[in-house]
């Protein structure tokens, strides 16, 4: 196999004329997991400074959001299987020192 290691002549993004950024809602599935992601790194990390006075080693940034299922209806509707969330990383339960 052959890598091209020709260096990239297209400008940089601060260069282009036209910048595109894509805006989720509050309720958008990557917005959800965002948030949950955010409470849980702040909750381990005051956990971490109540039980161990300082802050361990941690990565708890993966979610996936499992769809559930509803039966829309003009004016309302019902959620007839809620979704689920699964948070996933690495954190340290032991500090030995």
């Amino acid at each position: 196999m052959r890598i091209d290691l020709t260096p990239l002549t297209e400008p940089s993004g601060d260069l282009l004329p036209v910048e595109i950024v894509e805006r989720n809602g509050a309720g958008h599935p990557d917005s959800i997991c965002d948030h949950l992601t955010e409470a849980l790194s702040r909750e381990l990390t005051h956990r971490y400074l109540d039980t161990f006075g300082r802050i361990l080693h941690y990565n708890v940034d993966k979610a996936l959001l499992w769809d559930g299922c509803s039966e829309p209806a003009f004016g309302g509707g019902r959620i007839t299987q809620p979704m689920e969330i699964f948070l996933a990383g690495r954190a340290i339960s032991q500090c030995g020192e």
